[in-house]
């Protein structure tokens, strides 16, 4: 049987860095790294929507702002990323074993 493939981990996302370079990023480390990304690039812009919609619907999910309040907090944190341990509880909570 094959290992299943870690889409939380494993590189697979093809994003661009802030220099141009081109790499492929699992889940987490998009979400991370997002504010040291000049974006997703994919064969198709129906990909690259796709990826942008998963990737929005887990951060509402994990950060979920309710208020347009807690919506300008989390926009202004953009700079110094995601909160990790709140992400990591995420990918723990839905981890499959």
């Amino acid at each position: 049987m094959n290992d299943p493939f870690d889409l939380v981990e494993q590189p697979w996302i093809p994003v661009i860095e802030l220099n141009g370079k081109l790499v492929e990023l699992g889940l987490r480390q998009t979400l991370m790294r997002a504010h040291e990304l000049r974006g997703i690039t994919a064969d198709s812009a129906l990909e690259e929507a796709t990826l942008h919609r998963l990737l929005l619907v887990i951060l509402h999910r994990v950060f979920g702002p309710a208020s347009r309040r807690e919506w300008v907090r989390l926009w202004n944190r953009r700079s110094s990323g995601f909160d990790a341990q709140k992400l990591d509880g995420y990918w723990k909570e839905w981890q499959q074993e």
